[in-house]
């Protein structure tokens, strides 16, 4: 999997492979950057370390978090004992989805007589710079392949990738979610933003707070434009509802 970035930034995780296992350090290489990285032994647990191989094995998977890059000398400090589960778990899933989209733009690449890294220049690198990743933009290809169009992409490309993109995921479920902005000055508001969150979630939608006012609504469905036309559908009634009440309500899908 590769990125264009030439190194990563300082608090990013990344997953590398462990190749070499000193008595006081670990050399990993970075999977996503064409650089190896060190862990030394004070990051690999925030344990006593009596012997860093109880932690760190030679050809072992790892997530670490980027804790100092000096670029001028090479050198990329990481850690293995600040990554917490869920965010090991969180990369994990998304480098093994981004593979997989890579896999993709692979075979996508053959069909026009290019290879990857030629297919990369031109495709991979640019939706990853516009979407984020490979993967978030074939997702959104399923959904809306203009989109790949509006943000530059040949259409030939659009259209080969939201093609094999449908193919790989259809047997997935789509999910939609749309951030929510909610605001009440009446003395009551937050009781009516309740309610009229309670309501959206017989829908079927599943609503979580972010922050006040931000909220973020999600809904999962096998068809992806049917699932995005019901979750705008929600949203415009709970922007009516706010207004009915005297409160006011935004909404944007998230890609």
């Amino acid at each position: 999997m590769k990125r264009r970035d030439a190194f990563p930034g300082v608090g990013e995780l990344i997953v590398g492979t462990i190749t070499t296992v000193n008595p006081y350090s670990a050399a990993v290489r970075l999977e996503e950057y064409d650089r190896f990285g060190m862990i030394h032994i004070s990051e690999v647990s925030s344990r006593w370390v009596r012997d860093i191989k109880e932690f760190a094995k030679e050809n072992q998977r790892c997530v670490c978090k980027v804790i100092k890059v000096d670029e001028e000398q090479g050198h990329i400090n990481l850690s293995l004992k600040r990554v917490s589960k869920e965010e090991y778990d969180r990369k994990m899933s998304d480098f093994k989805s981004e593979e997989k989209a890579e896999k993709i733009l692979e075979d996508i690449g053959k069909t026009f007589g290019k290879n990857l890294e030629q297919f990369y220049d031109e495709v991979g690198y640019p939706l990853q710079d516009n979407f984020g990743s490979l993967f978030k933009a074939f997702k959104i290809s399923l959904k809306d392949k203009k989109l790949l169009v509006k943000k530059g992409l040949d259409e030939k490309y659009a259209n080969a990738i939201s093609e094999a993109a449908a193919n790989i995921f259809q047997d997935e479920d789509a999910e939609i979610k749309c951030r929510l902005t909610l605001t009440s000055l009446k003395p009551d508001g937050i009781l009516s933003i309740k309610k009229v969150l309670m309501d959206a979630e017989r829908e079927g939608v599943e609503i979580r707070y972010i922050s006040a006012p931000i909220y973020m609504m999600k809904l999962v469905g096998k068809d992806p434009k049917k699932t995005e036309k019901k979750i705008k559908s929600i949203a415009d009634t709970i922007s009516a509802n706010m207004e009915k009440s005297g409160g006011e309500a935004s909404y944007e899908l998230v890609y």
